[in-house]
């Protein structure tokens, strides 16, 4: 009885650790923000048009980005008197850095099947890992046990939510001749 109590206790510890971390130093927004507004876009897209799927280009683009948001935060641990710097830090963004290379390379070269590529590649696993990237790489949230248990469920959670959304979001309407090109057709250039 005592380790489930000791669990829960910390797991709820670290729950409100987590939603607490982005507003202990207001300068990690200037990552945050912007990964996840892109997140939120992506989603509300997708949400939108329903009968479109993540493209080869799209999950490239995904790729790029969550390298870029780690070569930021490689850039922040870095910079200064290394006070930011932790082997474990650099660690866990070097692991994610790796992982926005393989979803490029992976994207780029078409290496995998496209149903793969693209789960590996949405914009959840990508925006979601970036957050927490930055998150720690601020010192804004303290990696534990129970934060990492905490993550891992949350993630569900929040693709599920996600999901929710999806369905409940009402589709854009199409354009009545959806048969056309991309429109450049029409244009003069």
């Amino acid at each position: 009885m005592a380790f489930w109590q000791t669990l829960g206790t910390g797991m709820w510890t670290a729950l409100r650790e987590i939603f607490a971390s982005p507003f202990k130093d207001i300068s990690v927004w200037w990552v945050l923000a912007p990964c996840l507004l892109f997140w939120i876009i992506l989603e509300v897209y997708f949400a939108k048009h329903k009968s479109e799927t993540l493209g080869w280009n799209t999950a490239l683009g995904n790729g790029i980005s969550l390298t870029w948001i780690t070569v930021t935060l490689m850039k922040f641990l870095f910079e200064g008197k290394n006070i930011n710097f932790t082997w474990p830090k650099f660690a866990l963004v070097f692991i994610i850095m790796l992982y926005g290379f393989f979803i490029s390379y992976a994207a780029f070269k078409h290496k995998f099947s496209a149903k793969t590529t693209f789960l590996l590649a949405s914009p959840s696993p990508i925006y979601f890992l970036s957050s927490v990237a930055v998150l720690w790489s601020y010192g804004s949230l303290i990696i534990n046990i129970y934060v990492v248990l905490d993550l891992i469920l949350l993630y569900p959670i929040v693709v599920g939510i996600l999901l929710l959304i999806r369905k409940y979001v009402p589709e854009a309407d199409e354009p009545m001749d959806s048969s056309s090109s991309s429109g450049l057709d029409d244009l003069d250039i």
